[in-house]
């Protein structure tokens, strides 16, 4: 009934003298206390069911008062008028019961809602765009960027994000307001990859599901956020973007030192071509089948890394990778490879022995005078610098700023261009850092928690 309830409708046909008679069931769902049976029985009803009730059973109660007033065990008129001071008095005791017992149900939802937003590990929160502020955020913030939700709710909102994000939301989230605004449904709710600002100073990566909340007007008043920690897939991403390109890049190397070898046996086999004596031959075979072992090597060595996926990473034992690099790359018995590395260990795939293979094969080709190759380290504010010099010529100014290119000129390079990008993207760098008359001297600075000493991760 939309403008007056049972009650209410059952006191007004007391009072229509042509109405007085008619005896009066109350059926109903909302009003189903004891004190709202109890009023409505003493404003005259002559049964009072609550919902729901079987058809039968309503059925018989119909027949059963039809039955009571034909034999007159039911009065056929309402004796009295309720006087309304005194219907008003029982009504609102009624509709005052009804109001705390809704009170009750909301308050038992509203903690159901404060337990599930205080136990989710999302951040749920509550922006007022009138005023910029939180007005509610989730204790889970804490997980998240290490604050109380208090401390949340008295910072600006735009201390919570990095200043790039904050750029990309000063102009997606007006447009989105707007757009909604006038009448695009679609625009209520919107994802945002945000990187948020932890209290340490970290970045964290973070999706926000953003609903607009707004009054009959479609006039936008608060915002609703669902915000995650999106840290794990963003390193699953950069993951398979590194091992697709690692693969690349192994690939290349591949095809890069077979071409060398080929280019080898195609020398020795002009030698043969001219050799005049067996003992020649037979030295020059020699030499080819070497290459050739070197070459089958080589693609057996590709294949056992693509079929492990581009192995984990795992911690590498820097001199003994330094090591092995300097077998391959066979520096000869005029060259030390020295090193001074205190059990130094990155945190790698294998594939970085390739990395000192070429810083030494680098000191071999271009270090006119070379006599030394040496490796150490020393902890900087930021993390490690892992050093390689040498006592060779050094490098000519002029060629510095191409050092790590893939092409000079027409001629195309490979081995630092491969040290600089497996770096970069191992989250490493490089850079050469010798000066005018001195050998050259590469720096890798490796970050914290990818190098450790003795097995102590730093």
């Amino acid at each position: 009934m939309p403008k007056m309830d049972g009650f209410q409708l059952l006191q007004e046909c007391k009072k229509d003298p042509a109405l007085r008679k008619v005896p009066f069931i109350i059926y109903t769902a909302t009003y189903t206390g004891k004190r709202d049976v109890e009023f409505g029985i003493s404003l005259g009803a002559v049964r009072y069911l609550i919902k729901p009730t079987e058809p039968d059973e309503f059925l018989a109660m119909v027949w059963e008062v039809l039955d009571g007033i034909s034999t007159g065990t039911i009065p056929e008129a309402i004796p009295e008028i309720t006087p309304d001071a005194v219907y008003a008095e029982g009504h609102i005791r009624v509709l005052t019961d009804k109001v705390e017992k809704k009170d009750r149900a909301l308050e038992g939802q509203r903690e159901q809602y404060r337990l599930l937003a205080e136990n989710v590990s999302a951040v749920i929160w509550l922006l007022d765009v009138a005023t910029g502020r939180y007005v509610y955020v989730s204790p889970s913030i804490m997980t998240l960027r290490g604050y109380t939700a208090e401390e949340v709710m008295a910072q600006p909102v735009g201390e919570a994000a990095t200043p790039e994000s904050n750029q990309l939301l000063a102009r997606d989230l007006p447009d989105q307001i707007a757009r909604f605004e006038a009448g695009d449904d679609t625009m209520r709710v919107r994802r945002h990859e945000i990187d948020q600002l932890g209290k340490d100073g970290a970045i964290v990566p973070t999706e926000s599901v953003i609903t607009l909340l707004a009054g009959p007007d479609r006039r936008v008043t608060r915002i609703l956020g669902v915000t995650r920690d999106i840290t794990d897939r963003k390193r699953a991403a950069m993951q398979i973007a590194l091992t697709s390109h690692k693969l690349a890049l192994m690939n290349d190397v591949t095809y890069q030192d077979i071409q060398n070898k080929v280019t080898a046996l195609r020398g020795y086999a002009q030698l043969l071509r001219e050799a005049r004596t067996d003992g020649e031959r037979s030295a020059f075979i020699g030499k080819v089948e070497d290459i050739l072992a070197q070459v089958h090597r080589l693609i057996k060595n590709t294949k056992e890394y693509q079929e492990m996926g581009l192995d984990q990473p795992r911690w590498i034992p820097i001199e003994t990778a330094i090591r092995t690099a300097a077998a391959y790359a066979g520096p000869g018995p005029t060259v030390r490879i020295e090193t001074d590395l205190h059990g130094l260990e990155l945190y790698a795939d294998p594939l970085v022995e390739k990395i000192f293979f070429y810083l030494i094969d680098n000191a071999m080709v271009h270090g006119r005078g070379l006599s030394r190759i040496r490796f150490s380290c020393a902890e900087v504010p930021d993390g490690l610098v892992l050093v390689c010099e040498d006592d060779g010529a050094g490098i000519d100014p002029q060629k510095r700023a191409t050092l790590f290119s893939r092409f000079t000129g027409d001629m195309p390079r490979f081995g630092l261009f491969f040290v600089s990008e497996y770096l970069a993207l191992a989250g490493m760098s490089i850079r050469e850092t010798s000066r005018s008359g001195e050998g050259a001297r590469f720096e890798i600075t490796v970050p914290r928690g990818m190098w450790r000493m003795d097995g102590a991760t730093v």
